[in-house]
């Protein structure tokens, strides 16, 4: 999906980041995986990306329908109170990760 969709390296930094509150609040499963990565990197994108993909681009990149892509979208925005921002320290530190491990 990654080559596909051409992502921004900032949209995937902050995928990590907002991947990683996700993990503080649920446990994620190999059948949950996928469309809560999709639905993060869709939500980063619009929010990174000033050439985000539109929604049915999106949805046939990642495979889930765009009618279950908006409703999780909805959801895990209500799940983290709307709080899908990151942070300049948070996207730093997980830069400096990287950065360091390579």
């Amino acid at each position: 999906m990654f080559e596909k969709t051409k992502l921004e390296p900032e949209v995937l930094l902050c995928t990590v980041v907002m991947f990683q509150k996700i993990l503080q609040l649920y446990k994620i499963t190999r059948y949950t995986l996928k469309p809560i990565l999709s639905t993060i990197i869709m939500i980063q994108s619009k929010l990174n990306d000033d050439r985000g993909m539109k929604l049915p681009s999106f949805a046939r990149h990642s495979g889930i329908p765009v009618d279950d892509l908006m409703k999780m979208e909805w959801e895990l925005c209500q799940v983290l109170d709307w709080k899908i921002y990151v942070r300049l320290r948070e996207y730093q530190e997980i830069f400096d990760k990287i950065i360091n491990e390579e």
